[in-house]
């Protein structure tokens, strides 16, 4: 499978008032490789409320370590990528960068990434919601960013059923389900809020 590199790459400065290691790019992309069929803004938000209920709900801002396929797990609170909220025609996935060959994705940089990186669910949840805030609200377009201590770990609003979605999609965790879309606590993915989220005791 190929993917062509993106030439034009649309990045921004995250909202100021997110909490400190949280990346300070973001990448949009028009390839269709991303899009697939197109890529629905409800669709996207939905799959962010699915990454809040199915984990931020659970583990809150506790540092976990995420790994890529073939890591070996050094500590009970690790995370295997890549997993993958799906939501209709929006995927959001979490997805080591040491998975992707050169040049599939649009902004990265060409260095060697870890296999392991350690962040918290709450982390992934404010950055995909800031994409889904600069891409897919203002650009109209499926987009990126970095996150991890050691900025390892990528963060992805893509189509479902796109070609990068198959090409990571085998021996992913895969979590998706029809939703109520009002169990967030108040958080408006379409404005600039400082998110705090304690995990719940269960």
């Amino acid at each position: 499978m190929s993917f062509r590199k993106v030439s034009t790459v649309v990045t921004g400065p995250l909202s100021g008032n997110v909490t400190s290691g949280i990346s300070n790019d973001f990448y949009c992309t028009a390839d269709n490789n991303w899009r697939g069929s197109g890529v629905t803004r409800q669709d996207c938000k939905a799959a962010i409320e699915l990454l809040y209920t199915k984990e931020v709900r659970h583990h809150g801002d506790q540092d976990l370590e995420f790994l890529s396929p073939r890591a070996t797990q050094r500590s009970p609170n690790s995370m295997r990528t890549p997993r993958a909220y799906t939501i209709g025609s929006c995927t959001l996935a979490i997805v080591m960068l040491n998975f992707f060959p050169e040049g599939i994705l649009p902004g990265a940089e060409k260095r060697l990434y870890s296999s392991r990186d350690v962040s918290s669910f709450l982390e992934l949840y404010t950055i995909a919601t800031q994409i889904y805030q600069y891409c897919l609200l203002n650009k109209a377009q499926p987009g990126w960013a970095v996150a991890g201590s050691r900025e390892a770990i990528g963060v992805f609003l893509w189509g479902a059923k796109s070609e990068i979605d198959k090409f990571v999609r085998p021996g992913m965790a895969s979590f998706g389900e029809s939703i109520n879309l009002t169990i967030l606590p108040a958080v408006a993915l379409n404005s600039n809020v400082n998110i705090s989220v304690s995990a719940d005791k269960r």
